[in-house]
């Protein structure tokens, strides 16, 4: 399938509704039935095979990781400071859901451990 811009943009719509095809922190992102039956719908509403949707998404993906490291490189002092890197890429907007996904999330103490003194 030869995807336009158009196109590109609806699956990426398609993906951030569904959360757990693309979040390893949602709790549906570990069933794979529900995962692959998302990606079958998504499939079925363009009209393609399901690999090809997990082929465009992975590329997709890649391409905004690209991007995103390209402008975190240049926001650093040093090279390229002076000019910083602004990623002119129609979809990379549209994608910016995915800046945060590895982003290191709160964690809730569960309490402190009883320490057992000896004698």
């Amino acid at each position: 399938m030869e995807w336009n811009d158009e196109q590109v943009l609806v699956l990426i719509d398609l993906f951030r509704e569904r959360r757990h095809l693309w979040d390893s922190s949602d709790p549906n992102y570990k069933l794979k039935n529900k995962r692959h039956d998302s990606l079958m719908e998504i499939a079925v509403s363009f009209g393609i095979e399901r690999l090809e949707i997990e082929r465009k998404w992975k590329n997709l993906t890649s391409h905004f990781w690209r991007e995103k490291k390209k402008e975190n490189e240049t926001k650093t002092t040093g090279s390229g400071a002076d000019e910083p890197y602004t990623s002119k890429w129609f979809a990379y907007q549209p994608m910016m859901f995915l800046g945060d996904k590895n982003e290191p999330r709160n964690t809730q103490d569960s309490g402190q451990r009883k320490q057992e003194v000896s004698l």
